[in-house]
């Protein structure tokens, strides 16, 4: 894969090696600027000393996780305008492939306490305030040394911020009934590297794993919850929220994770499967332009893997 490179930094060999790199620069990232931060400048030598190239942006990669269980609560301040903020608990169930007593995980959240277990014990944590703002990794330090074959089992609690400018990660958005009544929703925007601003996570596509979504939110705002696993179980929590548990998803990458939390109502189609719903989801006073979807919606494709 062609990376960008720094033309303000000498390269080593020669000016038909420069002149060769500023054309495949033209050619293939025309429509890219270089001030855009998810594109890493390296020189020509970039990784000779050991490192791998990307500045540090990316996890060690010895924590595989396996599964992760989420809880988002929004409150009513969100709905009304008044709030960007969430409160969150990850569940992260991982084993490591190499010793250590760090972790590190991106986690652009204010983390408020954190937790770990190795195969149902409790391991003590010396630290979780060593944040790097640049990579938005966190490094845990445990008092004793990961091994390998263990199951660890790490909790975090955390609050985090809903973004409000950007249509990335988990934000808040708004939009008008035609009689001018503002309306809020919130929903999930994770690819590519955005699920790390909804939960800590090894928010790299290569670290695979399964996912149990768990949404509260106001009870009395007529909000409802999708996800892109079915819903278990909706209950109420107390008077004022309800808690909708989705069902664990398969073994996929973090940006995959996909939710919404709005005032929006369904009509549902024949199912896809026995276990896949067809729905079309919109403003409610919209109802009466979801009957072509429904009808026409897209089959189920049949090939190696059932449905795709």
């Amino acid at each position: 894969m062609i990376r960008p490179v720094s033309l303000g930094v000498p390269l080593r060999r020669g000016t038909k090696m420069r002149n060769l790199l500023r054309l495949l620069l033209i050619a293939g990232f025309a429509s890219y600027s270089l001030s855009d931060p998810f594109l890493i400048e390296v020189t020509e030598d970039d990784g000779d000393d050991g490192d791998d190239g990307y500045g540090g942006y990316r996890l060690p990669g010895i924590h595989i996780p396996s599964s992760y269980i989420i809880n988002l609560q929004v409150s009513a301040d969100v709905f009304s305008g008044d709030s960007t903020a969430f409160n969150g608990t990850v569940v992260i169930d991982f084993q490591v492939t190499d010793e250590t007593d760090n972790i590190q995980i991106h986690a652009p959240v204010d983390v408020d306490a954190v937790s770990l277990q190795g195969d149902g014990q409790a391991i003590n944590i010396s630290d979780y305030s060593s944040y790097n703002s640049t990579t938005a990794i966190l490094t845990i330090t445990a008092e004793e040394v990961l091994t390998t074959a263990v199951n660890y089992t790490l909790t975090i609690e955390y609050t985090g911020v809903l973004r409000s400018s950007n249509m990335n990660g988990f934000y808040r958005s708004e939009y008008y009934e035609s009689d001018g009544t503002k309306h809020y929703l919130v929903t999930s925007k994770f690819e590519p590297t955005w699920a790390r601003y909804a939960f800590p996570s090894f928010d790299e596509p290569q670290l695979k794993a399964r996912f149990t979504l768990v949404l509260i939110y106001p009870r009395n705002l007529s909000l409802s919850a999708l996800g892109n696993t079915p819903q278990q179980s909706v209950e109420d929590v107390d008077d004022e929220y309800e808690k909708v548990t989705f069902g664990e998803s398969p073994v996929m990458s973090t940006y995959l994770v996909a939710f919404i939390v709005s005032r929006f109502t369904c009509s549902a189609g024949a199912n896809l499967t026995d276990e896949v719903p067809y729905q079309v989801c919109s403003r409610p006073e919209t109802e009466g332009d979801r009957a072509w979807a429904v009808e026409v919606g897209p089959p189920p494709n049949e090939g190696p893997g059932g449905l795709y």
